[in-house]
């Protein structure tokens, strides 16, 4: 259960913030607790990082099988390489991001870690959905931002989870009726063909594919209103949580979208890896810009006033 305790364990760490009392104590430990799990990770890239391509560690669960919901968590060797660098975010951008109300925000951002950890690793497709949601849930209960932003943000994020809720669910009833059982399992869902109409524009797998990329776009959208709202305050280091949360939409959408949907996929997206990386892209575009704005501002400056005195 290896892959397990990486993703659970900044979840053991969050009683313990329960007891401290000074901001200064709650920083420290948050701060300590990042780098043990940089560390972690950071050994499982030097013991596997020889792998570029292949699965590292697998593991899995039933929890609900009505439904098709079972704990099924794999990562990969670029999965791995993702996770660590994620992990060095958190350690540096997450310390320097908290505010006087510490406590709140490191509960925060352990259960934002361990969200995105669950959308990287799981191979269920209805618990990639409602941890990239949770994942951005947790930035309603930031402190910044007004009571609207706040609405607006809520909205788009439900009405993203209710989109690919549905689509989970169609997919789970399709499973059982060619089947007799639900599964949500990526492996079980992609040799699953005989529910999907080929070659008709008003296809299930058409209908489907729309609702799906709609979702994660509505979510994507979300955390661009919180990144925006950052940006626009000048709260510069807070915008690494937002950006991840867009990267995280992308990638869970993208990640699936040649596999459940490969005809719908083939017809409207001519490349899908060029549509990764240029996700990727944007991905880092968006952590890099609001970073880079306090010294583009001050190289401004100076250069003004060097100006001048010539």
């Amino acid at each position: 259960m290896v892959l397990t305790g990486l993703i659970f364990l900044p979840l053991f760490a969050i009683p313990t913030v329960a007891l401290l009392k000074k901001n200064f104590q709650i920083k420290v430990f948050f701060a300590l607790v990042s780098f043990v799990h940089f560390m972690f990770a950071l050994g499982l890239l030097t013991k596997h990082g020889y792998l570029f391509k292949g699965i590292v560690l697998s593991e899995s669960l039933d929890l609900f099988s009505p439904l098709g919901l079972n704990y099924a968590v794999s990562l990969r060797a670029g999965g791995l390489l993702l996770a660590v660098t994620v992990n060095f975010l958190y350690v540096i951008a997450g310390s320097l991001s908290l505010g006087n109300s510490a406590k709140k925000e490191v509960v925060l951002l352990f259960l934002s870690q361990i969200c995105f950890l669950l959308a990287l690793t799981s191979t269920n497709i209805l618990a990639v959905v409602l941890s990239t949601f949770a994942f951005s849930f947790t930035q309603v209960f930031w402190n910044e931002g007004s009571v609207g932003l706040k609405a607006s943000f809520s909205k788009t994020l439900i009405a993203g989870l209710v989109l690919l809720f549905g689509v989970c669910l169609i997919l789970s009833i399709l499973h059982e009726s060619v089947h007799g059982y639900s599964n949500l399992n990526i492996q079980s869902l992609s040799a699953m063909r005989t529910p999907f109409v080929k070659g008709s524009l008003y296809s299930t797998q058409f209908i489907l594919f729309i609702f799906y990329c709609i979702g994660f776009l509505l979510i994507g959208t979300a955390n661009l209103i919180k990144w925006i709202n950052f940006v626009r305050n000048k709260i510069v280091i807070k915008t690494f949580l937002p950006s991840l949360g867009f990267g995280l939409s992308v990638y869970s959408c993208v990640r699936f979208m040649p596999i459940l949907f490969p005809e719908a996929t083939n017809q409207y997206l001519a490349n899908p890896h060029e549509l990764f990386t240029w996700g990727l892209i944007v991905i880092l575009a968006t952590f890099l810009t609001p970073l880079l704005i306090p010294l583009l501002s001050k190289a401004t400056y100076l250069f003004l006033e060097r100006t001048e005195n010539v």
